[in-house]
């Protein structure tokens, strides 16, 4: 199969498809930034309108009895989720349960498309996730409760999180090896592009149910391409679809640049049926599969425990640069995406330059020594938090594109999107922490993330190497008795 897709075209579908997705996710995930801004001036008033004055307080007012807690306010701008749903004072926790309602829904997503994905294939989960997610995003602007509008947010991050699953597993297994690298940045790529221009929705759009909409319509890009992507090769196969198999391999061997004769065309397909004959035997692939043998046990919990461990330190800083004070959520966020624009040059030149043992020396390292230096240096100038910041949360990131890569690299096709889905799976808790993380006092959350990376690196060292590897069919090619193959090549 790998020489089969070895002459696919620098840009391909799949390619396009893995990229694209990741705006309307970060759109959705950072989107709550806008819909209900932490900084929006509000004030006490009473039943008649009057504003009630007690100094800086806005939760409380001065009446007969003392001291009354305030029953409604005023909001400068009332089109907001905050205004709306009355996001304050003692229900200012609104905010932080439905960032990690949509992070939990995420989550289960994952797990449940995951297996969706190795059963019906990864088409079909990305039609199915996009199409819920634009329905589900617009009926959320339909919300007359907070209790109707969190139930709709969670469905719709079921969907994120199949959307996060198939295209990734599709697109790895529809690439060649000497483009995986690429695959991998284009994935950080479509972050950084929905992290940089989301701002502009709430810039021209105010009004919170207008801007749900927009966001929700970025999804169908995702609708349009999807009729025209063909189903994974490796997964037809694996699931006996011989036929449809036979008919996507002919589309690509018509698409590459040196033309093969029909004789030609039966011989590769005859040589990926053989490929895959022993594995169309088994049977569905579940979770067990992660675990059953000893290496495999331990190779799938270094990785289900470094993937919420990069989302914790990532949304760790990323909150700590949203909060300096340089001109608004607006202009922060930019910069959060501007810091961000090495990170799809970085994953690529590394994925296809190094070791993945020493990728994880690289992306783990540096972000500690940033982190560490943010703890002992609290009061560090503006510039300086902003710089640091930026460098560990750009480690984060690699490390978690790196990881992503590894994990396609080592798992066979039966349960690579298994093995993917989990993974992701639990990167969520990272991201249902993060904003309790960010507002408990008992541990410095700088310290947190330092720790964060240090446990990564010392659960990345067991792992196999494998660079420079086709992706494998079985267990037996890359998981048994943590073999490790030495080879010359890069670092």
């Amino acid at each position: 199969m790998d020489s089969l897709l070895r002459e696919r075209g620098l840009i391909s579908l799949p390619m396009l498809m893995l990229s694209y997705r990741e705006i309307p996710l970060a759109f959705m995930i950072l989107s709550l930034e806008y819909l209900a801004p932490k900084k929006q001036a509000f004030w006490c008033i009473d039943e008649s309108g009057i504003r009630l004055h007690n100094g800086s307080d806005q939760c409380h007012y001065p009446s007969a009895e003392g001291e009354s807690g305030c029953r409604a306010w005023h909001y400068d701008a009332p089109r907001t989720f905050t205004s709306e749903f009355d996001a304050v004072c003692d229900r200012k926790n609104l905010r932080v349960w439905a960032q990690s309602a949509l992070m939990a829904g995420t989550m289960l997503g994952n797990l449940i498309f995951s297996h969706f994905s190795d059963w019906f294939g990864r088409r079909t989960v990305i039609f199915f996730s996009n199409l819920i997610i634009l329905c589900g995003g617009i009926a959320c602007t339909l919300a007359s409760s907070f209790t109707e509008w969190i139930v709709l947010r969670v469905i719709v991050a079921l969907e994120l999180g199949g959307n996060m699953n198939g295209p990734y597993t599709l697109g790895m297994e529809s690439t060649g090896l000497r483009y995986r690298a690429l695959l991998a940045a284009g994935d950080c790529f479509g972050w950084i592009i929905g992290m940089m221009t989301l701002p502009i929705f709430p810039y021209f759009i105010q009004d919170w149910r207008q801007l749900q909409i927009a966001i929700s319509l970025t999804t169908l890009p995702m609708l349009i391409m999807v009729w025209f992507v063909h189903e994974s090769p490796r997964w037809l196969i694996a699931t006996h679809r011989f036929e449809e198999a036979e008919m996507v391999i002919r589309e690509i061997l018509s698409r590459q640049s040196t033309q093969k004769s029909d004789e030609e065309a039966k011989e590769i397909i005859r040589e990926c049926f053989e490929e895959h004959r022993e594995t169309s035997k088994q049977p569905k692939a579940s979770l067990v599969d992660l675990v059953k043998a000893p290496m495999r046990c331990l190779t799938t919990l270094s990785f289900c425990v470094q993937y919420p461990l990069y989302i914790l330190a990532y949304y760790n800083l990323l909150e700590m640069i949203l909060r300096v004070d340089n001109g608004g959520i607006f202009a922060n966020l930019l910069w959060a995406g501007v810091f961000e624009l090495p990170v799809a040059l970085l994953v690529y030149l590394l994925v296809a330059k190094f070791r993945r043992r020493t990728l994880y020396f690289i992306t783990n390292l540096p972000p500690f020594f940033c982190c560490l230096i943010l703890f002992l240096y609290a009061e560090a100038g503006f510039m300086t938090t902003l710089t640091l910041a930026a460098l560990a949360k750009m480690g984060a990131q690699v490390g978690f594109a790196v990881l992503g890569v590894h994990v396609n690299e080592i798992y066979p096709t039966r349960v690579r999107g298994i093995a993917l889905g989990t993974g992701i799976t639990l990167s969520r808790v990272g991201a249902i922490i993060s904003p309790f993380a960010m507002n408990q006092g008992w541990i410095n959350e700088n310290l947190l993330s330092a720790a964060a990376f240090v446990i990564a690196l010392s659960l990345a060292m067991p792992l196999k190497e494998t660079y420079g590897e086709s992706l494998p069919e079985d267990f037996e090619d890359n998981l048994e008795a943590g073999r490790v193959r030495r080879r010359s090549g890069p670092v």
